[in-house]
């Protein structure tokens, strides 16, 4: 290993799906954001660990459109490099995406196709199939569209405590076969409303989002925050909606005030946080 390589390794954010899950899956608009709550680096450790990235290093060897830093790979001991992170996993949080820009970042020296192409390409170790727009947010540290600060002040994360995994999610929106015409405008208006600050607009696009997921997606909301969304609805100042797939992981949350959602939160002993944007 090159003395001192850890002071080179970069800390890549996680992401948010603030609109557009499963609208996206037709062709519908979303946007996502660097997540500055989590994030994640490599480390190399002093022993030999189960969890060690080399798995994943010779995957990369041998695709044909990623091109790694050979010089550097000789000198390295992968069976103790790992990734140091505190994005939580199966939230849809982006943790493999950060894993996959940092390794991009510190071992690939060049590739074929856009960026986008070569992330994907790597990021499909962990699924299978993946679109790269994850590893291309924490990688840029930008957004997929434009956010207002201000606007971002009424987002919060809220903790299921629940991890998931999406394909089984996404399965069963495709069997669902709606109709998500509606959907697709509340989104673009949602979208169009934080990029220039319409807190009316706002507002109104995600109670819309809200009341649509809640009759069309239950499956994708966990049965222990069923009730709980069903009361949110019926307040004026906070709004619920789903936070990428579903199914556990974070519930984005959007309230008129700080003051109002952290109490709400404090009254039924649920973990809250205020979500933090690299935009």
């Amino acid at each position: 290993m090159i003395l001192n390589m850890e002071k080179d390794f970069k800390k890549f954010p996680g992401k948010v799906l603030l609109f557009g899950e499963y609208v996206v899956i037709n062709g519908g608009d979303a946007l996502a954001a660097p997540l500055g709550n989590f994030g994640g680096s490599l480390k190399f450790r002093n022993a030999f660990q189960e969890d060690n990235l080399s798995p994943f290093i010779q995957y990369l060897g041998a695709l044909p459109n990623i091109f790694l830093k050979q010089d550097l790979l000789e000198q390295m001991e992968f069976d103790r490099l790992v990734f140091d992170s505190d994005i939580p996993i199966g939230y849809g949080a982006g943790s493999s995406g950060a894993l996959t820009a940092a390794i991009f970042d510190a071992f690939v020296e060049t590739f074929e196709g856009t960026l986008q192409e070569a992330l994907a390409s790597m990021e499909d170790f962990f699924h299978g199939s993946s679109s790269g727009l994850d590893p291309l947010i924490s990688y840029t540290g930008k957004a997929t569209g434009e956010i207002h600060p201000l606007a971002m002040e009424h987002f919060y994360l809220l903790d299921t405590g629940i991890s998931r995994k999406t394909a089984p999610l996404v399965e069963i929106f495709r069997q669902k076969n709606l109709n998500t015409d509606d959907l697709e405008e509340y989104n673009q208006n949602a979208i169009h409303a934080i990029s220039n600050y319409d807190f009316a607009l706002l507002k109104e696009s995600i109670e819309q989002i809200s009341l649509f997921q809640y009759e069309h997606f239950q499956e994708m909301i966990p049965d222990a925050f069923r009730l709980i969304w069903k009361e949110v609805m019926g307040d004026s100042l906070l709004n619920i909606k789903l936070c990428g797939a579903g199914g556990g992981g974070f519930l984005l949350m959007f309230s008129n005030t700080r003051e109002y959602i952290e109490e709400w939160a404090r009254e039924k002993k649920l973990d809250l946080i205020k979500i933090k944007t690299l935009t």
